[in-house]
């Protein structure tokens, strides 16, 4: 039977790896080279040192940054306010100016990946032991959200049998971001609209605000696009296993291409730790799967596989 399995971060942490946001921030911290990033992001949020509630959902909460919104208008208006001639009259074309003066407070967000990057490089797999022994098969397929290379190192899986769909740590590279377009697509267009009123100082605020959302969107659509012969493998999958990923909103897109590859009657397996039915079934609405091939299991279950 053609298996695909999607893994997630609970995956990793089922071998005790460190992989949870809180233990990146513990990484940047840790890091000379990577503790200014750490705390610009946390004085941009607004975040407290010790706001584990806003790390635990690090990806999403990076797509809300009304904080940022607040203080960078605040300081671009008062940065427009002091740009006057000697005359006190208002200077003419400062956009070149401004944008100098603007960049600092969200260009550091272009350092997202390249630090995540080096988080995961340094998380040691070199000592965990396989405990899903039945992976093995050699029929199985796995789509992974994970950076690390458990499935190839620990599990030997054949890499041509494996999707990292946001990037590796052995491939080099890494995707981590929020799906808020409506972020990044409400700043764009107010720019848009600034610009068409002549308004240039304001359209300039609002593009400073698009390019701090747009330096950490992770853009689903272009990545299942870079993925297409992966994904494309999955014709006749007949079981879907999805373990130790959260089912968020950001991800649905995946799931929801997957299910146009794989078999019309394919079952679908949810393994859940500490969350209701009710709850998994919300999040996977939008796939319009037969309540006849949904099936939740206790995350105890997935080691019987």
């Amino acid at each position: 039977m053609k298996r695909l399995f999607i893994i997630g971060n609970g995956f990793d942490r089922a071998h005790n790896l460190p992989t949870q946001y809180i233990d990146y921030r513990k990484f940047l911290k840790n890091s000379p080279e990577n503790d200014r990033f750490c705390m610009q992001m946390e004085n941009t949020y607004g975040i407290w040192e010790d706001d584990e509630y806003w790390w635990s959902d690090f990806e999403t909460n990076l797509g809300e940054g009304s904080n940022f919104e607040i203080e960078f208008e605040a300081m671009a208006n008062s940065a427009v306010d002091d740009m006057v001639t000697d005359e006190g009259e208002p200077m003419d074309d400062i956009e070149e100016t401004l944008r100098y003066h603007f960049e600092p407070y969200y260009y550091f967000m272009n350092k997202l990946n390249d630090t995540v990057l080096a988080w995961v490089e340094s998380i040691d797999i070199t000592k965990i032991k396989p405990i899903f022994q039945k992976l093995k098969n050699k029929e199985n397929y796995f789509f992974t959200f994970n950076y690390t290379s458990v499935l190839e190192d620990v599990y030997d899986i054949p890499w041509d049998r494996i999707c990292h769909i946001h990037g590796s740590g052995q491939e080099g590279r890494v995707i981590m971001g929020h799906g808020n377009l409506n972020s990044i697509e409400k700043h764009r267009k107010e720019g848009e609209e600034k610009s068409k009123k002549l308004d240039k100082n304001g359209a300039e605020i609002s593009n400073g605000i698009y390019e701090f959302y747009l330096a950490s969107f992770k853009d689903t659509k272009r990545i299942i696009e870079w993925n297409e012969i992966e994904i494309g493998k999955y014709q006749g999958v007949e079981e879907v296993h999805v373990f130790g990923h959260s089912l968020g909103k950001v991800d649905m897109p995946y799931y929801q291409e997957i299910k146009k590859r794989i078999s019309n009657k394919a079952n679908w397996y949810f393994y859940t730790y500490n969350e209701t039915e009710q709850s998994v079934l919300n999040k996977i609405e939008v796939l319009k799967v037969k309540d006849k091939y949904i099936h939740i299991l206790p995350s105890e279950q997935f080691c019987a596989l």
